[in-house]
């Protein structure tokens, strides 16, 4: 059976953080694929720092480039909020297939506040990864994937990772203050940053 990831997010912008998760994840489960969809609006978060979709979409084509890694603009063409669901029933899958949706730990605290996330549990398997190092953490994630499994048995999985400690805001703040930014994103992403003067609002 043929294993795909399903990998969303604002990636505002994307960095080595969301490429590590996916090449981690990737290698334990040993996808044929894995999708990659940057949200035109996201249900959870605001987009800010007056970059665009279609930046944020250059941007992930920039970063994830593995030749198993494919970038889509499902999310970018539907326009309107980009809820998880709908992404998920638009792809559809064939009977050789299986759907892993790849989330951080912080969507993962608060999966039941979705739209119709009891649905995307019947639709797919659900992985996530800790984002930082800290044991705590790790231990709150299996608890909540404990209580939705309880809805939709097996139906998440709690991965342990190595974590790559960056988020995208410090990123931001860091290219705001003309700080190197280099460590925490690829080469191609840090001169598209640069050239375009993003997030010097």
């Amino acid at each position: 059976m043929r294993k795909i990831g399903v990998f969303g997010g604002s990636f505002n912008p994307p960095h080595n953080g969301h490429i590590s998760i996916v090449r981690q994840i990737s290698a334990l489960y040993c996808f044929d694929k894995v999708i990659v969809i940057p949200a035109n609006i996201p249900p959870h978060k605001k987009i800010d720092g007056k970059v665009d979709a279609q930046q944020r979409l250059e941007m992930c084509k920039l970063a994830f480039t593995d030749n198993y890694m494919v970038v889509s603009d499902i999310e970018i063409r539907r326009k309107g909020i980009s809820y998880t669901y709908d992404t998920l029933a638009a792809l559809g899958k064939e009977r050789d297939e299986q759907i892993y949706l790849i989330i951080g730990s912080d969507m993962l605290m608060n999966f039941d506040s979705w739209y119709r996330y009891m649905d995307i549990l019947k639709l797919v398997k659900v992985i996530t990864a800790c984002r930082t190092n800290d044991i705590r953490e790790l231990g709150q994630l299996k608890k909540k994937a404990g209580e939705l499994n309880m809805i939709s048995r097996e139906a998440i999985t709690v991965c342990q990772i190595k974590a790559f400690e960056i988020s995208s805001a410090e990123i931001k703040s860091k290219a705001r203050n003309n700080e190197e930014i280099g460590a925490f994103v690829p080469e191609p992403i840090k001169k598209y940053i640069i050239e375009r003067g993003l997030y010097n609002d």
